[in-house]
């Protein structure tokens, strides 16, 4: 969904994802989550929005990548932030990346670690920022306006990692 209201703004979004099956579908023209008017979404901005398994196509030229992965409660009810961690470790030696922006349910503090772990990721002498986008903004407006919606489809860009940074 992010990946899709990112392109309608005119922004060229390649979206990645584990799962063969959602990557599939997609590329065939279905949608694997229910959203109104998502469908027609990604239709309209083919020229703009790609998917893939691969993270290096998915980071070759990217400036900027959301993490949009889930953060089901762990045993003891906190967030398991496993799958976040493991994306944004993945980041690594990304050349042309300038910002990693957190689209995912965190508890407080996560941004503070976010932007920690993204002074790591750098291997050039230029910073990389971080940011958080709140997840849960309902807007009124249904997936075919250009607002962007905060109500993103979320997956994991690598199996979860049980060491967090």
């Amino acid at each position: 969904m992010t990946g899709a209201c990112l392109a309608e703004l005119g922004h060229d979004v390649v979206v990645r994802d584990i799962d063969p099956a959602k990557v599939e579908a997609l590329h065939s023209g279905e949608v694997p989550i229910y959203e109104p008017g998502l469908g027609d979404m990604i239709a309209r901005n083919k020229e703009r929005l790609r998917f893939t398994l691969d993270l290096g196509e998915a980071l070759a030229e990217t400036e900027v990548a959301y993490v949009c992965v889930d953060t089901p409660p762990s045993a003891s009810g906190d967030a398991d932030l496993s799958k976040a961690w493991s994306v944004v470790r993945s980041l690594v030696g990304a050349a042309h990346l300038r910002a990693v922006v957190m689209k995912s349910t965190v508890p407080v503090g996560t941004g503070a670690r976010a932007r920690a772990t993204t002074r790591t990721l750098s291997e050039t002498s230029s910073p990389i920022a971080a940011a958080m986008s709140c997840t849960f903004i309902a807007l009124p407006a249904p997936a075919s306006s250009t607002s962007i919606r905060s109500r993103a489809t979320s997956h994991a860009s690598e199996p979860a990692d049980p060491d967090p940074p």
